[in-house]
């Protein structure tokens, strides 16, 4: 795995749009890790939006 650091995410990432949730059995836990890297995001600085799709 390759660790890059906060400046190099900031200059090449503009706006995430996270996708999470859905319908299947799974939803529970894709709203735990998807909110787990919305958290990420954010604190690394990067604009980020959310979307349940379920």
């Amino acid at each position: 795995m390759r660790t890059i650091n906060r400046e190099q995410v900031l200059a090449k990432t503009g706006h995430v749009v996270l996708l999470m949730g859905g319908t299947s059995s799974e939803r529970e836990i894709s709203l735990l890790s998807g909110q787990a890297v919305a958290s990420s995001l954010v604190s690394l600085g990067v604009h980020t939006t959310v979307i349940d799709v379920g």
